[in-house]
């Protein structure tokens, strides 16, 4: 229900502030965490399929789209690293597997002034470039549920990957420093 009602708040927000980034920000990383208890993996180690960005109201095109290619460039290098087969194998057809399955789609959301732009990265091609998808706008009328609805089903997409891999995964056993 938050992400539903966060088109109404960014709204509200937006008549005292250009800065909305915040509250979007805090809003949809508290989702994350719930997908995260909801798929049952929040207390296991697992590298991440989601990443977000949140622009600096000061801050240009081109440094928002950099630290969204490097973040996802880092867990892409990530996911295929752990993926990696030890040796190249040479499967039914002569084709060469390198992987013990497909690394996957990466999925990024740049948060700037009131929007929320998507991006994805195929992770299984050293080489490939984010590609965007798409972009919501929380202060356009009429689109609060849309807009919370697009974000929820990205979320739950990154959360039923990281679910298909649950029997995979190691407990976290690092404790966390209650001053941080």
């Amino acid at each position: 229900m938050r992400l539903f009602d966060l088109g109404v708040r960014v709204k509200d927000l937006a008549k005292y502030t250009n800065d909305c980034v915040p509250l979007m920000t805090r809003e949809i990383k508290q989702v994350v965490k719930w997908s995260e208890w909801d798929g049952g993996y929040k207390r296991k180690r697992f590298i991440p399929v989601l990443t977000i960005i949140s622009a600096k109201p000061s801050q240009d095109t081109d440094a928002i789209l950099k630290s969204l290619r490097d973040q996802m460039g880092f867990l892409a290098s990530r996911h295929r690293e752990y993926l990696a087969l030890d040796e190249p194998q040479v499967v039914e057809h002569g084709e060469v597997e390198l992987y013990s399955s497909r690394p996957p789609i990466l999925y990024g959301i740049i948060l700037a002034q009131t929007m929320a732009i998507f991006s994805t990265l195929d992770s299984s091609v050293p080489e490939a470039k984010t590609k965007h998808i798409a972009h919501f706008d929380f202060k356009q009328p009429g689109h609060s549920v849309w807009n919370g609805m697009a974000i929820a089903i990205i979320v739950v997409m990154a959360r039923n990957y990281t679910m298909s891999l649950l029997e995979t995964l190691e407990d976290d056993d690092s404790e966390s420093d209650p001053d941080l």
